[in-house]
């Protein structure tokens, strides 16, 4: 039975498959999916240093959109709040060598916003994310119920 770990489904899905205890197939998995995503363009972006920036004010924004970034690579960000919350619009912005990142966080996303280059971003970050008043995208802006359950008990 060939082993072939990797296969690109629609969009950015990936179907892995791991047999027995050959702990090889899963280095020659990580070797065939960085030779998948080259082949067609896709990147990885968890090579890449990523922030994102809440400019519009909505709690744990700029955490979630970082949680769904996750599939496409993403392990982590930086996370910040560009206070008084007043940023208008959205975008991405990029350092040289980093606009494919850029465009594979954009379709992660699943939402158009102005992707720029620009000449330096702090921290020697390669894609910002900033995201403002403009936003919209339903998935991000639906905030999560935190219940809680009190338990009373009737001393005499």
């Amino acid at each position: 039975l060939p082993l072939d770990p990797v296969r690109i489904l629609s969009g950015n899905t990936e179907v892995r498959v791991v047999l027995g205890k050959d702990f090889s197939a899963v280095a020659q998995f990580a070797e065939r999916r960085e030779s998948v995503r080259e082949s067609t363009g896709l990147v990885n972006i968890g090579k890449y240093r990523v922030e994102i920036t809440n400019g519009n004010g909505i709690t744990g924004l700029a955490r979630r959109i970082a949680e769904s970034l996750k599939p496409h690579g993403l392990e982590k960000a930086r996370l910040t709040n560009r206070k008084p919350f007043g940023q208008v619009s959205s975008q991405i912005e990029y350092v040289t060598g980093a606009e494919q990142a850029a465009r594979e966080i954009m379709t992660g996303l699943s939402i158009e916003l102005p992707v720029t280059q620009v000449p330096a971003l702090d921290r020697n970050m390669h894609v910002k994310v900033v995201v403002g008043k403009d936003f919209r995208h339903a998935e991000f802006l639906q905030t999560t119920s935190i219940s809680r359950t009190y338990v009373a008990a009737r001393l005499d």
